[in-house]
């Protein structure tokens, strides 16, 4: 039995898909090899408000700055400066999530 131990969720920006591996990205530059698949976490309670984007990708929104449309692909511009690639698909969740998180202020 594997078992699951995360860091505090707020401190994880996204997780990154590697075949069969997962990266966590943190927001203080370390990163964390987890030999488990991204679908994996993605079924976690823990990780419940993450947004997957992307094949490769699971997103913390706290740490989306921007969504930008660059000619053919959409990017999901983070707090730190990183780009992540929005696919066709999960653009309007994305949006959407966007803009309801921006009117609860």
């Amino acid at each position: 039995m594997t078992r699951k131990i995360y860091p505090q969720t707020d401190e994880i920006v996204y997780l990154e898909a590697q075949i069969n591996y997962t990266i966590l990205h943190l927001k203080n530059g370390r990163k964390i090899v987890s030999s488990t698949t991204l679908k994996y976490h993605q079924a976690d309670s823990c990780l419940d408000g993450f947004l997957r984007v992307h094949r490769s990708y699971l997103i913390n929104p706290d740490f989306i700055k921007n969504i930008v449309r660059e000619r053919t692909k959409t990017i999901a511009q983070l707090l730190d400066g990183r780009e992540l690639e929005v696919s066709r698909r999960r653009v309007e969740l994305v949006k959407n999530l966007r803009y309801s998180i921006e009117n609860t202020f």
